[in-house]
């Protein structure tokens, strides 16, 4: 059979049903004019086929036709050969050309799945897991196409028999990066929406066992707040700040289905998406409000088994300053200063002789004792460092992780199992520890090229222990038992047994609850995922996905409390203190999840692409919870409830919730150059009452790649790629509670007896709202992404107003005399904007004659919040008005302190009955201390300005329109976040290094720990740096006033308490979040000891900070600004006392290997 042939690029058009092979080649050959050559005889054996195909190239048209047949071709200048495979392996002994060799990258590591292809055929094969690869050809003098995904491809001529060594360079652009999206995927090219994505290979060097700390600084618009050092603790996540009053946290989705990002194995993750604006999130309706992430695990991948492992072993300690004052001399003179300077008394009861005892004590002439005083109490002459006693130095930590993986096209599984051990900062109790362990099991099946079914096992458990003890509960590290009343120059211990001296009296006993062991709290959780998948391709370009999931999570809280010994007050009485009790909670959570979606890809051939999405989503969640608590329980030892005498309480709940909604997605794009992109969702909550329970949440984003244009061509050499992209979109809040919208009754037990028995009681529901709906958001997002230099470089910029409406708030006031609270409406407004800057860079560099692989990403973005409706007619500012910038921070201006006590008194005395006029900043010491040499203005104390001169300072009427002293001195919110993360790879070595932080962030200082002994002249810890900058005589110029004032920073109405302009800190900063350094052994020693791949590493993560204001080294600058919560504009004004765990800086090592 012989036709005339044209050119091979010529596009062929066909559309046949239950056709015969060789009418499906005559009617190719009708256009195009190659010879084809085939047996006649065998083509009758095969069956008749469907094919349609519009615009597409021959080659394309001639695979998908012979391939499923087992058949071969190759194009050999003007002639197609076709043969059947089997013919082609009988025939390998007769002038078949063999190739076979090798595929590696630039570092000589095996790529396994690479694909070699025949130049103009169908006939390929691909590399197995050491690269390998055979081919054979009928062509004497072939060429190879080889490929692999991010890799650069290669075509090489062969020209010998000799087995080939192919070096693949890594691809620089990453344009045809698949991007994980809402029921979907696309490639980064084709995106019109604000996304952001982070694959395994740039976090898979820092080993970090929780990924949202990971995360932070890596995308921009993702802003992770770690509150404090506290491992088990879940982060503030949120997506480009402020969404509603009510406050809102993202959607994350793990595999499809709502989880809990810190119990995810990090190294488990394929991927992590954020879906930040309206037309990318709105597929998810009306739990989407807040953004998205999208967490992908790894699934198994075919080829030969990998078996993975890697462990790290690490040390944490605090990233602040803990060197507190124990130096008893020190300590003794501080305390009594300031409690003289408020009552005119001591807490040491020292004399001059006791002094030099002390002084002597603290540098070692004097052992440590105490002495027995005629009235029988005790003068206390020790040296103790409470901090040190109490909280570690290092908390050691380890995790060890395998993972399994391989299978073959028609079977794939995936198996991984994580243990993760971390201690507490407890120095006490040994066993004060943090446990995790995760099992995930994926397994892929495809039994036919139209069907797959997979199912995927998660399962997870939390364990965490903690110790306290005090007189009436459970006391511990972060309560008041610890953080009070621990002296330097008191004992530890008496003869053995703690004690708990107090102010003389006694205190609470908490240090010696600890040593008791006998007090301690325990979280155990259980959650077990599966998730099963259906995947059915009935026909070309469709596709249907089926999953369904259930989740079940048991959550138990025991609190075991028991009496403990210690020596008690200055008496050193030996007392029993604390509850026999023990208490118990159970939690029983049930989630489940549906999703039945359909894609259908179609080309319009000139017309451009379409793809279309639908699908219907339903979850339904129910919890039940039981508590019980007993007390006189039989057995110290033990924690069950059988062994309580007294029932003390005994109570239960139950909550339910269900979504449902169904979605479609519509894609378009037109010559490549042209995008266009809609969503709509149409969800209804269970939260919301039936007449309003449903909304319709559309969006609309559209693309135009302009380097694409023929005009911009010139311009290629400078901008290799340039997309401009908008998006506007409507999205729903369900985010009240559940029951929110049920006249509810409470139910309980009064005190009123009735024949010496207590009522029972039911309270009337509080009213509800004639009308409610949801709150709505509608979000506009404007973006460019550019390329250079060969799309090396990337910029992505972006700005987003987002407008929130119909807020769920309290309605106007009612009269007293209505008896409940106002009902809530749908009034309140906010509006949110800002804007995001992506940077991203990679190359490779020839260093000492190998390429040095160099990556960068770097992200800046800020928001601003402002209150566009709210119902606060008068202006007040102790509420929300309109316009007002969230965070916005009102407070005194300050003038430095008084030089002299001459200057001091002057100023007091300018003031007409100055206790009254100037009650409301210097309260403390005009009208509460009680030390007459104290109780008026003295040299050193801040100095307050009348800016309205209205011969007072205060606050007005504390409304917009009058208040008094005020004005605006800062913000809260953090400013300008960013980040920064640098890969490099040469030869063996590889490095990486992230950085994070704050650009700026007003701080008005608060708490124990910045205040000290201007707070609580009776506090454990003291900073060493306090006492150095409190004001002299001869120090005039340090920023404390005289140590003398104790309790001036305690409450409202104190002079170091009022917000002012001279104390607000900037807790901006820049962190070194992870600096990992590694070495991979050579190939040629591991694999003697069938070992592929052997790493070994070193890792530091927040090793270093950089403080952008004058904050003291006891604080960390994170932990200081964390009170404000991005997600929660009501923390806005939050100060937080910093009394918790610390921030840590872990040092760790460890090993990733590979067989």
């Amino acid at each position: 059979m012989h036709v005339s042939a044209s050119t091979l690029g010529q596009k062929i058009s066909l559309r046949v049903k239950q056709a015969t092979l060789q009418e499906i080649l005559q009617d190719i050959q009708v256009q195009t004019n190659y010879d084809f050559l085939y047996s006649e005889s065998e083509f009758r054996s095969f069956g008749k086929v469907d094919a349609s195909f519009t615009n597409k190239d021959l080659q394309l048209v001639l695979q998908k036709i012979l391939t499923p047949q087992g058949l071969v071709y190759f194009l050999d200048n003007q002639m197609v050969l076709i043969k059947s495979r089997d013919e082609l392996l009988a025939q390998m002994a007769q002038n078949q050309q063999v190739i076979e060799g090798y595929v590696k990258d630039e570092q000589g590591h095996p790529i396994s799945g690479a694909s070699i292809s025949l130049q103009n055929s169908n006939l390929a094969t691909a590399t197995d897991s050491q690269g390998y690869f055979k081919l054979v050809s009928p062509d004497a003098a072939p060429r190879i196409i080889v490929s692999a995904l991010g890799y650069e491809s290669q075509t090489i001529p062969i020209s010998s028999t000799k087995s080939l060594q192919i070096v693949l360079k890594e691809a620089i652009s990453d344009l045809d990066e698949v991007i994980v999206v809402g029921y979907g995927q696309q490639k980064r090219a084709n995106l019109t929406g604000a996304v952001s994505q982070v694959n395994a290979s740039d976090i898979a060097l820092r080993p970090d066992a929780n990924i949202a700390s990971t995360l932070q600084g890596l995308m921009p618009g993702l802003n992770i707040q770690m509150n404090d050092g506290d491992p088990a603790a879940t982060p503030d996540i949120n997506v480009r700040g402020f969404n509603s009053i009510n406050g809102g946290s993202p959607l994350i989705l793990i595999d499809g289905i709502e989880g809990n990002i810190t119990r995810v194995n990090p190294n488990d993750i394929e991927s992590v998406t954020v879906l930040k604006d309206a037309s990318s999130a709105s597929i998810y309706g009306a739990r989407g409000a807040f953004g998205v992430i999208l967490i992908t695990t790894k699934t198994g991948k075919a080829g030969t088994t990998s078996i993975s492992y890697t462990n790290n072993f690490g040390w944490t300690s605090p990233t602040a300053r803990t060197d507190y004052i124990s130096d008893p001399y020190v300590y003794g003179k501080t305390v009594d200063a300031a409690l003289y300077g408020y009552n005119g008394t001591s807490y040491t009861n020292y004399n001059d002789e006791d002094w030099e005892k002390i002084k002597k004590v603290a540098s070692g002439e004097l052992a440590p004792f105490h002495e027995l005083q005629a009235d029988g109490t005790n003068k206390f002459f020790y040296k103790s460092n409470w901090w040190d006693h109490l909280f570690k130095k290092n908390q050691g930590s380890n995790f060890h992780n395998i993972a399994i993986s391989g299978g073959s096209d028609k079977l794939k599984g995936y198996l991984s199992g994580r243990l993760f051990k971390r201690e507490s900062i407890n120095n006490i109790n040994d066993d004060a520890n943090m446990d995790r362990q995760n099992l995930k099991a994926n397994v892929v099946f495809t039994p036919y090229k139209w069907l797959e079914l997979s199912n995927n096992v998660q399962f997870i458990n939390e364990k965490d222990k903690d110790y306290g003890g005090y007189a009436n509960g459970f006391g511990g590290l972060w309560s008041t038992t610890t953080w009070y009343h621990l002296m330097a120059f008191y004992p530890i211990m008496v003869d053995g047994i703690p004690t708990d001296i107090g102010t003389g009296t006694g205190g609470q006993g908490g240090s010696a609850g600890l040593y008791s062991g006998k007090t301690w709290r325990l979280y155990d959780t259980d959650e077990l995922t599966n998730t099963f998948r259906a995947v059915v391709k009935p026909i070309e370009g469709l596709q249907v996905n089926f999953d369904y999931s259930h989740r079940l999570e048991y959550t138990a809280q025991n609190f075991r409390l028991n009496p403990f010994e210690h020596y008690s007050g200055n008496r050193l009485k030996l007392t029993t203190k604390g509850l026999n009790r023990l208490s118990e909670f159970r939690w029983k959570d049930k989630y489940d999840a549906l999703n039945l979606f359909a894609t259908y890809t179609k080309s319009l051939n000139q017309y451009g692409n379409i793809k279309v999405l639908a699908g219907f989503n339903q979850e339904f969640f129910d919890r039940d919870r039981v508590a019980a608590t007993v007390d006189g329980l039989l057995i110290e030892d033990l924690a069950n409830l059988s062994l309580g005498t007294v029932m003390n309480n005994i109570n239960g709940s139950a909550t339910n919730w269900a979504v449902q909604g169904y979605f479609g997605r519509l894609n378009y794009d037109y010559d490549n150059k042209y995008l266009l992109e809609l969503n709509a969702r149409y969800d209804g909550s269970s939260r919301f009452p039936k007449e309003s329970r449903w909304g319709l949440f559309p969006s609309i984003s559209a693309g135009w790649q302009i380097d694409r244009e023929s005009f911009w061509q010139p311009l290629k050499p400078y901008v290799s790629s340039f997309k401009v992209r908008g998006s506007f979109g409507k999205l729903g809040n369900q985010t009240v509670g559940v029951n929110t919208f049920k006249e509810l009754m409470n139910v309980g037990v009064s005190n009123w007896l009735d024949g010496g028995t207590k009522l029972n009681f039911a309270s009337m529901p509080g009213p509800l709202p004639t009308v409610v709906t949801w709150e709505s958001t509608e979000t506009v997002n404007v973006g460019a992404d550019l390329g250079f230099l060969g799309n090396k470089l990337f910029v992505n910029a972006d700005w987003f107003r987002k407008n929130v409406q119909g807020m769920y708030l309290p309605g106007e006031p009612l009269p007293a005399v209505f008896g409940a609270n106002e009902p809530k409406e749908n009034y309140a407004g906010l509006r949110n904007e800002g804007f995001e800057i992506g940077l991203s860079y990679q190359d490779k560099f020839e260093v000492a004659g190998a390429p040095l692989h160099f990556s960068a990403t770097a992200s800046l973005s800020n928001f601003k919040g402002t209150i566009t409706r709210y119902n606060n007619p008068n202006g007040l500012l102790s509420s929300y008005y309109e316009g007002q910038e969230l965070g916005e921070i009102w407070g005194y201006h300050i003038d430095g302190q008084f030089k002299t006590d001459e200057e001091a008194l002057a100023y007091q005395n300018s003031f007409t009955n100055p206790r009254n006029n100037l009650s409301l900043v210097y309260n403390d010491i005009l009208n509460v201390m009680q030390n007459s040499e104290w109780n008026h203005l003295r040299a050193g104390d801040v100095k307050y300005i009348d800016v309205n001169k209205d011969g007072r300072i205060d606050k007005g009427d504390n409304t917009l329109e009058k208040h008094g002293d005020l004005s605006r001195i800062g913000n809260s919110m953090p400013q300008f976040p960013f980040g920064l993360n640098l890969n490099m790879r040469w030869k063996a070595f590889d490095m990486a290094l992230a950085v994070a932080g704050v650009a700026h962030q007003d701080w008005y200082p608060t708490g124990d720990l910045y205040w000290g002994s201007y707070q609580r002249p009776y506090l454990s810890f003291l900073r060493k740096d306090l006492v150095d900058q409190a004001w002299t005589a001869d120090k005039p110029n340090n920023p404390y006033p005289q140590i003398y004032r104790g309790y001036s920073s305690l409450q409202g109405g104190r002079s170091l308490n009022e917000l002012n302009d001279y104390y607000l800190t900037n807790v901006g900063y820049l962190r070194l979040r992870n600096f990992t350094f590694g070495y991979t052994l050579p190939q040629s020693l591991t694999q003697r000891v069938k070992v592929d791949k052997l790493r070994l590493f070193f890792s530091g993560e927040n090793i270093l900070t950089w403080s952008f204001g004058n904050l003291t080294k006891y604080l960390d600058p994170e932990q200081a600004g964390s009170a404000v919560d991005y997600s929660s504009p009501e923390t806005v004004d939050d100060r937080g006392d910093l009394r918790s765990y610390p921030m840590g800086k872990t040092i760790s090592f460890g090993v990733m290997l590979t067989l």
